[in-house]
């Protein structure tokens, strides 16, 4: 947290903690709802874009904007697929196609390792690891409460 900067120190805010998540639940419906517009006026506008002889990129020009609608496909690789193929590709094609990428079977695995393991072989496994610290995630759930009457 930026201390230094009054407005970020919830402490000197006026309604201090609470003001901030109302604040922060405000901003995230806000942003929520821009995202959801955004996502329909990009569909409408990737709709209306020409695009030319199968190209992926289109073009559009209106109210002092030059717009790039750019065609995109998420493709996932089948694993099982690509290593059944490997055995028909000639010797050394397929590295040049493909590369192999170690990735851990899960965070809770290799914490455990770390934990557990030989401190040598954890500070190995800590020696290839690139730490960057990451954006908090911070949900915002709306608490009913409930009032109801009491008494006899």
């Amino acid at each position: 947290m930026d201390f230094a900067n009054p407005a970020l120190d919830f402490r000197r805010t006026a309604g201090g903690i609470e003001s901030l998540i109302r604040e922060g639940a405000r901003l995230k419906g806000e942003i929520d709802a821009a995202q959801a517009r955004l996502r329909k006026i990009n569909l409408k506008l990737t709709e209306s874009a020409g695009f030319e002889n199968g190209r992926q990129t289109a073009y559009l020009f209106g109210a002092g904007y030059r717009v790039k609608v750019r065609l995109q496909a998420n493709i996932a690789w089948d694993q099982e697929k690509l290593l059944k193929l490997r055995e028909y590709l000639p010797e050394g094609k397929f590295g040049e196609l493909f590369k192999v990428v170690y990735e851990p079977t899960s965070k809770k695995t290799i914490d455990g390792f770390i934990a557990h393991a030989d401190p040598d072989l954890a500070d190995g496994v800590k020696w290839c690891m690139s730490v960057k610290p990451g954006a908090p995630h911070v949900t915002y759930e709306p608490i009913e409460i409930k009032t109801g009457h009491q008494g006899g």
